[in-house]
């Protein structure tokens, strides 16, 4: 089947730094992922069994003894409620996690710590033992494992609040002296809770961590955390070079509303989650914005100086809605593959701050704790053959993934440069508010009943089928703007312009070719460019229209990526169903 347009056919796709900063990932890999609830034996096995993994770096959940709570069944923060700070968690002991450290970094890959250094267990935990066996008693406020006891805490001489939990987060004093969610919050003003943070991190450094998320830094003083990143020792020279500082970055949730603490107020001691990039890019790849509004993303847009800023898609908790009671915003996740694709995609092309991926399970609720056996022993997450198994999504492996954490390992240091941001954001329903739809008017009139009903109120060249009151054929709706069948013969005892089909000067090349003749502004194509596809019971398949083009016209079509033809406006353009070339000739 041929078909070729006069004008124009269907538009498809119009389309100074602080040391605490510098992250020493080995060969200056740009990305870090968040392998969450893995155990330290998978850990290990990924900075062994995907090759192109040693281009990532990695921070696994908090490593000290928690709590474990079993009303919800083993939720997967309870590792948030710490009982001391013995390397001991549901993802293996002191040995496993050495271990795990040690193997990838002499792979290539560095190691980042989650720590919980604000609080201890919920203040309603009552009494009993973690899950390394110390004993604690959150209603007398003791933790002997550390050890820590009752005036090591925040109490009614520093939080104000009637219960003692954080209500008024426009309060700075509430929110940094008072126990978020119920947790106990601990007096980092004081020394000793200084001298056995600084312990615990730096035991951690001397087992050749290459730095850590600080979890909820938002509810510490900036000035007890400058305190203990002073205290910490310089990492460990057996993978790192001498007199190098760990690598920081603090989780602090600051989307702008009703926030009484800035996340500015950090980034002199090191980097900080920005968590307003992954919920303005939702609109973006969630389709309701266009994409080349992206062309000034970052700083310009109200975020962190690119330096200070930890980007992300979603976490662990953003994915769980957990920061977002009111609704007000949403997160692309793992859930949406083919949106979360383009929007990682993005990001790890995109220069601005440092990237950092995601490494989900499977989960219905939101509490769920990863994947287990009967006696809550976490599964394996791979299999024989190192595949991902038992619940583990590894959306880091993605292949789209995979290449863009390559790309920008690659492309590191350069100036960024052929952004196109002139391609429109592309097609939806209404034709009528549809940036993508070009006008048209029909220049075929004749007898044809079938053409002439399809051509009633068809005023557009776009994307979505019959416009919403084009005219139907006996009971048929359109499947877009309608073709008439044409031959060469002068003879034949039609005339497309007499009967609206048959014999047209214009088709010169071979019989029964089928032709849209439509008046079109090409002001509003692509510098005369337009897209295409072809319907004639089924849609044509994606072409290749990058050469074989003939005609006396020709021409270059746009140089991004697309599966359609490209019709030329104010030219006669020719087609071959399904086919790639194209013949592009003047009136």
């Amino acid at each position: 089947m041929k078909y070729f347009v006069v004008g124009s056919f269907v538009a498809l796709l119009c389309t100074t730094v602080l040391s605490n900063k510098y992250p020493y990932t080995g060969e200056d890999k740009q990305t870090v992922v968040h392998l969450f609830e893995w155990k330290w034996t998978a850990v290990v096995e990924e900075c062994f069994l995907v090759p192109w993994v040693m281009e990532l770096f990695k921070y696994p959940r908090p490593m000290n003894e928690h709590r474990i709570i079993l009303e919800p069944d083993r939720p997967w923060h309870e590792r948030y409620q710490p009982v001391s700070y013995m390397i001991e968690s549901r993802s293996g002991n002191r040995d496993e996690f050495v271990d795990m450290v040690d193997r990838c970094n002499k792979a290539g890959v560095r190691i980042y710590a989650d720590v919980v250094i604000n609080h201890m267990t919920g203040k309603n935990a009552g009494h009993g033992y973690g899950i390394g066996g110390n004993k604690f008693n959150a209603s007398s406020k003791s933790y002997p494992a550390v050890p820590y006891k009752y005036e090591h805490f925040n109490g009614q001489d520093t939080c104000k609040s009637d219960d003692g939990l954080v209500h008024n987060y426009t309060n700075p004093e509430e929110v940094r002296n008072c126990n978020l969610l119920g947790l106990l919050d601990l007096r980092l003003d004081m020394d000793h809770v200084r001298e056995m943070v600084t312990n615990y991190m730096n035991d951690l450094i001397d087992m050749s961590v290459a730095g850590f998320r600080i979890e909820s830094a938002k509810y510490m003083w900036p000035s007890d955390l400058e305190y203990v990143y002073s205290k910490l020792q310089d990492l460990n020279t057996t993978y790192f070079p001498s007199n190098s500082q760990p690598f920081i970055y603090q989780e602090i949730v600051d989307l702008g509303d009703n926030e009484g603490i800035s996340y500015r107020e950090y980034t002199d001691y090191g980097c900080v989650t920005e968590f307003n990039y992954g919920v303005e890019l939702v609109r973006f790849f969630g389709g309701e914005e266009p994409l080349r509004w992206l062309e000034t993303f970052g700083v310009i847009w109200g975020f962190l100086k690119s330096i200070d800023a930890l980007v992300f898609i979603d976490n662990h908790e953003s994915q769980r809605n957990a920061f977002n009671m009111s609704g007000s915003y949403s997160i692309i996740t793992h859930k949406e593959p083919i949106d979360y694709r383009m929007a990682n995609a993005y990001m790890l092309a995109w220069d601005y701050g440092f990237t950092r991926l995601m490494s989900s399970y499977q989960w219905e609720f939101g509490w769920e704790g990863p994947p287990h056996d009967e006696n809550h022993i976490t599964k394996d997450v791979h299999d024989d053959e190192g595949n991902c198994v038992n619940g583990w999504v590894c959306e880091h492996r993605w292949r789209s993934t995979k290449n863009m954490v390559t790309f920008r390992n690659v492309v590191k240091g350069e100036e960024m440069s052929g952004l196109d941001e002139t391609r429109h954001n592309g097609s939806y329903e209404d034709a009528i508010f549809n940036p993508c739809s070009i006008p048209i008017v029909h220049y075929v009139k004749g007898t044809n009943a079938k053409y002439n009903s399809w051509m009633i109120n068809d005023d557009y060249l776009d994307w979505y089928g019959s416009e919403s009151n084009q005219g139907g054929y006996k009971g048929i709706e359109a499947s877009g703007s309608p073709m008439v069948w044409t031959t060469t013969n002068p003879n034949y005892h039609a005339t497309v312009e007499e009967d609206g089909y048959g014999y047209e000067p214009y088709n010169t090349y071979t019989d029964h070719l089928w032709m849209l003749d439509v008046d079109m502004d090409c002001t509003n194509t692509d510098d005369e460019w337009f897209e295409l596809k072809g319907y004639g019971g089924d849609w044509e398949r994606n072409v290749n229209q990058w050469a074989m083009r003939e005609g006396d016209a020709g021409g270059q079509r746009p140089s991004y990526n697309s599966g359609n033809h490209f019709g030329r406006c104010g030219y006669i353009n020719v087609f071959t169903h399904n086919e790639d070339g194209c013949r592009i000739d003047y009136f």
